[in-house]
C-alpha cells in the first residue's frame, strides 16, 4: 500500500484513562478523533499504511485497555453524534450518539421504545455490536438497518436480520467492522410523562445499584443461560462481593460490576475476573465467558485466564509472552489491503466497495422516508479488468425492498430504455465517479430511471462538460448494460469507460445521490448536513473506494 498523509485529527501519546469510562489503561501512541465517516476511513488507510494495528473506541464503557503503551491507533467515535428525524417514526444516527441521546430523541416524539436505553452508558454503534439489553430492552428491538465500515475501506449497509443472532451476538462481534451509523423506527407511542418516568425509573435503579458509585464497565462476565442463573447471582453465591485486588474491587452492591476505586491497573482489574472465572468454574461449575473487551498487549498468563481467545482474533506481540487482543486490524493479518491487490483473477468473487442508504440531503428539506439503498460491486480484480477493459467491471444498483416506482415517481414520457439529456428533470437515481488526484477537473456522472432511461455524460470542470460531452450521445458509452425490476434497477460498467476516473493507487470516489422531483434530494453515502444550498457536483465530497 503506498503511504498515506497523516490525517490533522490524529494526536500523539493520549492517556487513555481521560478518554475511557473506565478510567483505565496506559497511552495511545496515536489518538484520532474523526468528525466525518471520511476522516474515519483516512485514519484506517493512514494506519494501514503505517503497518500500525488499529483498535476502535466508542465511550469506552464496555472494554478495557490494557496498561501497556498502545504502539499504534486508536479511534474514537466520540465526535461522529449527528442524527436527524427522516420522518416521525425513523430516526437515522451516527455510531457516536450515546444511548441516552437515543432515549431523549425518542422521548421528544412520544415514543417509548427507547426508555430503557436512558442512562445505560455507551453509544449507538458499541450497542448495535453487541446487542446491548437491559430493563427488558433490546438494541435489535428498534434498529431496522446499520452501516459499517470494514478494514479494505469498504462502506457496508445490513438489514436488522443479517445483523442479530440472539442474546449479546451480532454478526459484528467476530467481524472486524466499524459500526458507523444506523436507521431506528419507533413504533410504541405512550403520554410523555409515562415514558420519562420509565426513564426516571432506570436511572433511579442504576442509582440503587450504585452503578455510578465508582467507574466500571458494568458486567464483567455475561450470562450463560445454561447456568440457569444470572452469572451476578454465581458471583454472590461465592460471596465475592468486596473482593479487591489492587485498586479494582468488585462492587458490594453488584456481584457481576468491578470498580476502580480509583487509579486502578487494567491488570488489577482483569487478575481480578480471571479469579473470578475461575472461581465460578471450580466451586459452581459455572463456565463464564467475558463481557467487557480486552484491548491491547496483554501477558500470555492473562489472556489464558481470562479466556481472550474467546473475543476474536489475537496476534502475538514481539514474543509468545504476550497478545494483541480486542483489534479492528493488524499487520499481520491476511485481510489487509497490501494482500488485496494479489488475489487471483481466477477466483476473484464480486466485492461490494460501497454499499450505503440514501439519506436526505439536508435535515429540513420535505424528503420523506426514502428506503432504498445504492450500491457500488466490483465485479472482478482490477488486474483482470485491465487486460479485458470491455467486459463489465463495475456493477451500479439501486435497490429496496419496496416497489421502487412508488418513490420515483415523477415518470419521464420518453420510450424506455432510452438516452436522455436533461434526464435530471424526473425521478432518477445518480451515479458520480471522479478522479482522487484531480476531482473538480475529472469527473463523471451517471442518471437512470426504473425504467432504464439513462444518460451519462464527463466533466472537466465542475459542471462543465468535455467537448464531446455538450451535446451527450449514448454511443460514446457502447457496452453499457441496464437492468431493471420492480424491486432494482442499474448498470454495468467497463474499464474502458471510467479509467480516466482511476488513479494510479487504484482508487476512485464515488457518491450516489437521488433526485425524486419535488425538491426531495438523497445522498449515498451522506457527506454532513449544512445549511449550503443542495449541489450535488461536490467532488471532493466523494467516497473514496479501493478497487482491489
Amino acid at each position: 500500500m503506498n503511504s498515506c498523509h497523516k490525517p490533522h485529527c490524529i494526536q500523539h501519546n493520549v492517556s487513555l484513562k481521560n478518554s475511557t469510562y473506565y478510567r483505565m489503561g496506559g497511552v495511545a501512541q496515536n489518538f484520532a478523533s474523526p468528525c466525518t465517516n471520511a476522516e474515519l476511513l483516512q485514519c484506517i488507510k493512514w494506519a494501514q499504511s503505517e503497518k500500525t494495528p488499529i483498535a476502535i473506541l466508542g465511550s469506552g464503557s464496555n472494554s478495557v485497555y490494557s496498561d501497556c503503551l498502545f504502539e499504534g491507533l486508536i479511534v474514537t467515535l466520540a465526535e461522529l453524534r449527528q442524527w436527524h428525524w427522516e420522518d416521525d417514526s425513523t430516526l437515522v444516527a451516527q455510531g457516536g450518539v450515546t444511548n441516552t441521546e437515543i432515549a431523549e430523541a425518542a422521548l421528544e416524539k412520544g415514543y417509548s421504545d427507547a426508555a430503557w436505553m436512558y442512562r445505560m452508558p455507551g453509544q449507538l454503534g458499541a450497542s448495535i455490536r453487541m446487542n446491548a439489553r437491559c430493563y427488558g430492552g433490546e438494541t435489535s428491538q428498534i434498529v431496522c438497518s446499520a452501516q459499517t465500515l470494514d478494514m479494505f475501506g469498504n462502506l457496508n449497509h445490513f438489514e436488522a436480520s443479517e445483523i442479530f443472532k440472539g442474546y449479546k451476538s451480532t454478526r459484528f462481534m467476530d467481524a472486524p467492522e466499524i459500526v458507523i451509523g444506523a436507521r431506528l423506527k419507533f413504533k410504541i407511542t405512550e403520554d410523555f410523562n409515562l415514558i420519562l418516568n420509565k426513564m426516571e425509573q432506570c436511572e433511579s435503579d442504576r442509582h440503587t445499584k450504585h452503578h455510578f458509585q465508582f467507574p466500571s464497565c458494568g458486567s464483567t462476565f455475561k450470562n450463560n443461560y445454561a447456568v440457569g442463573k444470572p452469572s451476578g447471582k454465581v458471583f454472590d453465591e461465592l460471596n465475592l462481593k468486596g473482593t479487591k485486588i489492587g485498586n479494582a474491587e468488585i462492587s458490594q452492591f453488584h456481584a457481576n460490576f468491578v470498580w476502580n476505586l480509583g487509579n486502578a491497573l487494567s491488570h488489577d482489574m482483569l487478575t481480578l475476573a480471571a479469579f473470578m472465572k475461575k472461581q465460578a468454574l471450580t466451586i459452581s461449575n459455572a463456565p463464564l465467558e467475558l463481557e467487557v473487551q480486552p484491548v491491547g498487549v496483554f501477558s500470555h498468563d492473562l489472556f489464558q485466564s481470562c479466556g481472550m481467545s474467546a473475543l476474536g482474533p489475537h496476534y502475538t506481540y514481539n514474543s509468545e509472552n504476550s497478545q494483541w487482543v480486542g483489534l479492528a486490524w493488524h499487520p499481520e493479518s491476511l485481510h489487509n489491503s497490501d494482500n488485496q491487490t494479489k488475489v487471483d483473477i481466477k477466483i476473484f468473487n464480486p466485492i461490494s466497495l460501497v454499499s450505503s442508504p440514501f439519506t436526505k440531503y439536508t435535515k429540513n428539506s420535505n424528503s420523506k422516508e426514502f428506503n432504498a439503498v445504492f450500491e457500488l460491486t466490483q465485479l472482478q480484480s482490477i488486474n483482470n479488468a485491465q487486460n479485458k477493459v470491455t467486459e463489465p467491471f463495475l456493477k451500479w444498483t439501486t435497490k429496496s425492498n419496496a416497489n421502487l416506482l412508488s418513490d420515483f415517481n415523477l415518470l419521464c414520457p420518453h420510450q424506455a430504455d432510452s438516452f436522455v439529456d436533461m434526464l435530471w428533470n424526473f425521478s432518477v437515481s445518480e451515479l458520480f465517479l471522479a478522479h482522487p488526484q484531480n476531482p473538480h477537473s475529472n469527473y463523471l456522472e451517471f442518471e437512470m430511471t426504473p425504467q432504464k432511461h439513462w444518460v451519462a455524460i464527463a466533466f472537466e470542470g465542475i459542471r462543465k462538460r468535455k467537448a464531446a460531452h455538450l451535446i451527450p450521445h449514448a454511443d460514446i458509452w457502447s457496452g453499457t448494460n441496464r437492468f431493471s425490476n420492480d424491486q432494482k434497477f442499474g448498470m454495468t460498467l467497463s474499464y474502458d469507460q471510467i479509467r480516466d476516473v482511476i488513479s494510479t493507487e487504484n482508487t476512485i470516489l464515488v457518491q450516489g445521490c437521488a433526485s425524486l422531483g419535488n425538491g426531495r434530494l438523497y445522498l449515498a453515502p451522506h457527506w454532513g448536513f449544512s445549511d449550503e444550498q443542495p449541489n450535488f457536483h461536490q467532488p471532493e465530497r466523494f467516497w473514496v473506494a479501493q478497487l482491489q
